[in-house]
């Protein structure tokens, strides 16, 4: 039985590098742009206000965002919701701008 047990550790061993090895051949780069108090002018979404060539092209090579969504509608709670993936309301940052007393 102990053959058998030792037999069954050297393939998941095994097993595991392989994907290991896999994983670090395949893996993705992530470039996130992210801008705010700006609207998406550029040619990438059809739009020839502005002249982008080089966001152009990445969009091109990658992945655009055809619909963006928002926690907030200020740029500063949105902002606190992206750094720290809690909704502004938890963080305290819900009220810029709103009026809302505090």
């Amino acid at each position: 039985m102990s053959g058998l047990v030792k037999q069954l550790a050297i393939i998941a061993v095994s097993g595991f590098c392989v994907l290991q090895h896999i994983a670090a051949i395949a893996k993705t780069n992530i470039l996130w742009i992210n801008i705010d108090d700006q609207s998406p002018w550029y040619g990438s979404y059809e739009k020839t206000k502005a002249q982008t060539p080089n966001i152009d092209a990445l969009a091109r090579e990658g992945v655009a965002f055809e619909r963006a969504y928002a926690s907030s509608p200020a740029c500063g709670p949105s902002r606190s919701a992206i750094i720290t993936g809690s909704y502004s309301i938890r963080t305290g940052t819900h009220d810029m701008r709103s009026g809302a007393d505090s």
